[in-house]
């Protein structure tokens, strides 16, 4: 019986460690601060290649060691794997919102991740880019991976954030986020700037928005001109004066979205 070649065998020892040793070291240069996204992808792709040198029984040894650069969940890479070359880096200023993404699970990481990149991208005037985001979550995850990123862009995470503060127990924490995730759009109206001028349409839409709500209010967010969006509030007072809709008061919040203005009510009941 043939026996193996001893310097064979620790030669592939070997091949493993200095493998993972340089895939450790790619990490620990990204782990910490911000880096260019041409970086990161540069990082991806050198992980990758040693990865794939390594013998196989190396390679769950050296996985956990790039999980570490790929959980940080501050990088979209792409919504689509065959598309790689787009790259966006991305993070929340909220804390509140960075703890969420502890105890989410991974697919809703990922949407609210994407939400946050479409904000970034709109911020930067790239709304077709945004769109192209937004078109593809709706493929892949449906109306409740809508719900979610539209919660990020329009900004209305806040009041699912204010409503979910005083719960301690993650579960219970999750159980809100999952009610906010498939009920959004019954408690919320999104007016894009080309349906601006058709008032019959936007006043049918806010009614019907408050019959349905589940809630003791009921959210629009507006992009436009500033005089387009101060028209919109007119239209909610003109409701009330014609006793077409009773609320005892209306929150607004004005800011920019690249070159529209973006207005964000909340009609309390």
């Amino acid at each position: 019986m043939n026996e193996k070649d001893p310097t064979q065998k620790n030669g592939k020892k070997e091949d493993g460690i200095l493998g993972i040793r340089l895939i450790s070291s790619i990490v620990a240069q990204f782990s910490s601060g911000i880096h260019p996204p041409e970086q990161i992808l540069s990082a991806f792709k050198q992980i990758l290649y040693f990865y794939n040198l390594l013998p196989t029984e190396w390679k769950k040894k050296a996985f956990w060691i790039f999980e570490k650069l790929w959980l940080k969940k501050q990088v979209i890479v792409s919504t689509t794997p065959e598309d790689p070359q787009k790259v966006y880096e991305t993070n929340f200023n909220d804390d509140r919102v960075n703890q969420l993404l502890k105890i989410l699970p991974d697919t809703d990481k990922s949407i609210l991740l994407l939400g946050k990149t479409m904000v970034d991208l709109i911020q930067k005037g790239l709304h077709t880019e945004s769109d192209n985001i937004k078109a593809e979550v709706s493929k892949r995850y449906g109306l409740r991976g809508l719900n979610i990123v539209n919660m990020v862009t329009t900004g209305d995470i806040e009041y699912f954030l204010e409503e979910s503060e005083a719960l301690k127990e993650n579960v219970r924490k999750l159980k809100k986020f999952d009610e906010w995730a498939y009920d959004y759009e019954s408690i919320a109206l999104l007016i894009s700037p080309k349906e601006m001028n058709n008032k019959e349409m936007i006043v049918k839409k806010i009614v019907g928005l408050a019959e349905r709500s589940k809630k003791g209010f009921v959210l629009l967010n507006i992009s436009g001109k500033l005089e387009e969006i101060i028209i919109v509030q007119k239209y909610i007072e003109d409701l009330k004066n014609e006793e077409k809709l009773n609320y005892k008061n209306v929150e607004t919040n004005t800011s920019d979205s690249g070159f529209y203005k973006a207005l964000r009510i909340k009609i309390n009941f």
